[in-house]
C-alpha cells in the first residue's frame, strides 16, 4: 500500500531534509500518489501514499493526532477498521477521514500495543509519541508488510532495503551466510537475516519500543498454534473463507484477481465475484509457455461466474531483464522462473491500471495441498493407530502423486526412518556443490532452528503439524516477501485472502485426519467450495506446477549469461564459491537433469544481484 523511511537518532539527527527525502524517494514505486513527512529533532519520518481508502489528503500519511502528541506512519491494510472504529467512537473518538489509518491511530492512543492483538490485516507500522519521545514498530501476524532496520550512526527504517542502502552506502555489505544458503537451498525468509549483512527484517507478529533511544527485544503478540479438536461443519469453513474474501475487497478503487485455474485463485475469484457481484470483478490469466495449459479450467471459472476476463501475454518476457527487475525490486534474487513470470504478470495488471489485486497463496499451505505432505499424513495416521484411514489415503494417493501406492508407501517408510519432510526432501541438494569448502560441509550454523513446539503440543498428528510449521517457516516468508515488492514495484497492492489470520485459526480447529481425507489434498476445502467453484475444478486432484519452466530457461534462453557468469563470477562471491564453476555448468547442462539445472538459475540470479545491488 504505501512506503515508510524513517531515520532515528536519540542523540539528535545529523543530516538535512534533503537527503531524507532522496531516501523516501527510493520507495516511489510503493507510493506514487503522495508524499508527506514529519521531523523534529530527533526523527524524521517519511510517507509514500498508495491512495486506496478515502482518496482525499484526509488519508495523508504520517498522520498526527490531534493533541499532536502521536505520530504514525503505516503500509497496509486494516480489515476489521470499521469495527474498530465503531468501538473507539463509543468511547468517544471522532473521526475526520475514512482510512484506515486514522482507525489505527485512534486505537493505539486508546488501547496503546494491545491494539495489534485486535488488528485483522496486514501491516508495518511506526509510531512515534512525541512528549514521550519514544518510538513504536509493529509488523503483522505472517509478515505481508515488510520493515527493514540498519543500526549505524544513525538507526534508518524502511520498508525495502534500497531505501537505507541509498541513505547509507556502508550497509551494502555482502551477508555470505545468506548468499550461501540461497545457494545451497533456495530459500532464505525464514529469519531476521537479508543478504545484507547488517540490515535485518524487522520480525511478523511483533512490537518493539525504544526506551531511552535504544530498541527493546521485539514482543511476540500471537503464533501459529493447532487445535484438532472441533468436528467438520462445511458451512463453518465456508462462510470463513467468504468472510475473508470480503474483507479483502475493501478499496475506493477497482480491484483485480488473479485466475490461475488451480483451486486456490478460483477460490478466490469465485467468492470475489459473489461478494461483489461478477461485473465488479476482473480477472487476469496467463499462459506461460512450457507449463501445462490451464486454459480449460480457467475458461470454466469465467464461464459459470460470468466475470471479465482479461488473457494477457507475457510469453515474449525478456528474462534477463525481467530477472534483473525481481533483483532490484526485491533486493533479493528470485528462487525460480515462476517469480520472474510472476512480477512479469503484476507488471501486466498494473498497467491495465489496477491498484489492488487479490490472489490465492496460501491454501496448500494452510489447508494441506501438497503432494509430497501426503506420505508424511499416512505416516501421522499410522503413529496415532488410525490404520484403516491409514489404508484408504494410501489407496486414494495415485490420483495425487501421480504413482503406485506401493512408491507412496516407499516413501511413508523413507520418512519414517529419516524423518526427512516433503519440503526439504523436494529441494535438490546439488547447490551444495557450487560452495566452497567453508559452506559445503555443513548445515551448521546455516539454517535457524524451527520452533516445533506448537506441533508437540498435539496429542496426534504430530509429524503432519510439524510439516505444516515447516512449509510456514521456510515457504510463507518467501512467497509473501515475493508477491510484496512483485506488486509495489508495480504501485499494485496484492492481498492473499486464503492467508488471513482468522481463517487458518479456522481451518486448525479441526483433526488432522481430515486434511488429507482418503487421500484427497484440501479435502476440508473441495467440500466447502462445493457450490461455488465448478465442480471441473473442485474434483481435479493433480497438481499442476506454476508459470515457469526453470530448467527450460536456463538450458535455453540464459544458457550464454549462465556460463558468463560461471566462467568469472562476481568478485564479491567468489569466497563462497568453488572453483571451475564453468566445467561444472557445462557438464550439468550435458545432463539436462532437473535436479541440477534450476540450482544454475539461482547461481545466475545471486550474480546479478551482486552486480547490482553491491558497491563495485
Amino acid at each position: 500500500m504505501c512506503g515508510i523511511f524513517v531515520v532515528y537518532n536519540p542523540k539528535g539527527l545529523r543530516g538535512d531534509l534533503n537527503r531524507y527525502c532522496e531516501g523516501l524517494r527510493t520507495l516511489t514505486h510503493r507510493g506514487p500518489d503522495d508524499e508527506g513527512y514529519y521531523i523534529d529533532e530527533q526523527i524524521f519520518i517519511g510517507h509514500r501514499r498508495l491512495s486506496i481508502l478515502d482518496l482525499s489528503r484526509a488519508g495523508r500519511q504520517p498522520m498526527i493526532s490531534s493533541d499532536g502528541n502521536t505520530v504514525l506512519a503505516f503500509n497496509g491494510q486494516i480489515y476489521n477498521h470499521l469495527e474498530l472504529r465503531a468501538a473507539l467512537e463509543s468511547r468517544g473518538h471522532r473521526f475526520v477521514s475514512r482510512s484506515d489509518t486514522e482507525t489505527l491511530l485512534a486505537a493505539f492512543i486508546e488501547f496503546g500495543p494491545g491494539v495489534f492483538e485486535r488488528l485483522r490485516g496486514m501491516w508495518a507500522v511506526v509510531i512515534w509519541q512525541v512528549r514521550e519521545r519514544q518510538l513504536w514498530l509493529s509488523r503483522d501476524r505472517l509478515g505481508m508488510k515488510p520493515l527493514f532496520v540498519y543500526h549505524g550512526a544513525e538507526t534508518v527504517l524502511a520498508s525495502e532495503p534500497k531505501a537505507i542502502i541509498h541513505y547509507d552506502r556502508q550497509s551494502a555489505t555482502l551477508d555470505e551466510r545468506s548468499a550461501a544458503r540461497y545457494l545451497a537451498r533456495g530459500w532464505t525468509d525464514d529469519d531476521d537475516n537479508t543478504f545484507f549483512r547488517e540490515i535485518k527484517s524487522f520480525p511478523p507478529a511483533s512490537f518493539s519500543r525504544t526506551s531511552d533511544g535504544v530498541f527493546g527485544d521485539p514482543v511476540r503478540f500471537w503464533n501459529l498454534a493447532f487445535d484438532g479438536t472441533a468436528n467438520h461443519n462445511v458451512d463453518t469453513l465456508r462462510d470463513a473463507i467468504e468472510d475473508s474474501v470480503s474483507r479483502h475487497l475493501q478499496s475506493d478503487v477497482p480491484v483485480a484477481v488473479t485466475l490461475s485455474g488451480g483451486m486456490d485463485s478460483s477460490t478466490v475469484a469465485c467468492f470475489a465475484a459473489r461478494v461483489r457481484s461478477a461485473q465488479n470483478v476482473h480477472a487476469f490469466s496467463v499462459i506461460a509457455p512450457n507449463t501445462p495449459d490451464e486454459s480449460e479450467f480457467i475458461n470454466k471459472t469465467v464461464h459459470e461466474t460470468r466475470m471479465s476476463h482479461t488473457y494477457l501475454r507475457i510469453d515474449d518476457l525478456d528474462h534477463e531483464g525481467m530477472i534483473d527487475e525481481v533483483v532490484a525490486a526485491n533486493d533479493a534474487p528470485p528462487v525460480s522462473s515462476s517469480q520472474v513470470f510472476q512480477a512479469g504478470l503484476r507488471k501486466a495488471i498494473a498497467n491495465e491500471g489496477f491498484k489492488v489485486v487479490l490472489v490465492g497463496e496460501g491454501g496448500d499451505e494452510v489447508l494441506g495441498g501438497y503432494a509430497l505432505m501426503l506420505p508424511i499424513f499416512i505416516y501421522s495416521l499410522i503413529l496415532s493407530g488410525q490404520f484403516i484411514r491409514a489404508a484408504r489415503a494410501l489407496a486414494g494417493a495415485r490420483d495425487l502423486m501421480g504413482e503406485s501406492r506401493w512408491t507412496t508407501l516407499r516413501r511413508v517408510l523413507s520418512f519414517a526412518q529419516s524423518g526427512i519432510g516433503g519440503r526439504t526432501y523436494q529441494v535438490s541438494r546439488h547447490g551444495y556443490s557450487l560452495l566452497s569448502e567453508q559452506f559445503a560441509d555443513s548445515d551448521s550454523g546455516m539454517f535457524p532452528a524451527t520452533d516445533y513446539s506448537a506441533a508437540k503440543r498435539m496429542p496426534v498428528g504430530r509429524p503432519y503439524y510439524r510439516e505444516v510449521l515447516d512449509r510456514f517457516r521456510v515457504d510463507i516468508g518467501s512467497i509473501l516477501r515475493v508477491e510484496d515488492r512483485s506488486g509495489m514495484a508495480q504501485g499494485l497492492e496484492v492481498r492473499p485472502p486464503l492467508l488471513d489470520h482468522e481463517l487458518i485459526e479456522s481451518a486448525w480447529r479441526y483433526p488432522f485426519r481430515e486434511f488429507m481425507r482418503s487421500g484427497t489434498n484440501k479435502n476440508l476445502m473441495r467440500k466447502a467450495l462445493k457450490g461455488i467453484v465448478p465442480d471441473k475444478i473442485v474434483d481435479f486432484r493433480r497438481k499442476i506446477p506454476r508459470p515457469g519452466n526453470t530448467s527450460h530457461l536456463v538450458s535455453e534462453r540464459l544458457r550464454a549469461a549462465v556460463r558468463q557468469h560461471a566462467q568469472n563470477p562476481p568478485a564479491a562471491l567468489k569466497p563462497i564459491l568453488e572453483n571451475d564453476l564453468g566445467k561444472m555448468f557445462e557438464e550439468d547442462l550435458a545432463s539436462a537433469s532437473p535436479h541440477r539445472l534450476p540450482v544454475w538459475f539461482r547461481f545466475y540470479a545471486l550474480s546479478r544481484w551482486a552486480e547490482l545491488r553491491l558497491p563495485n
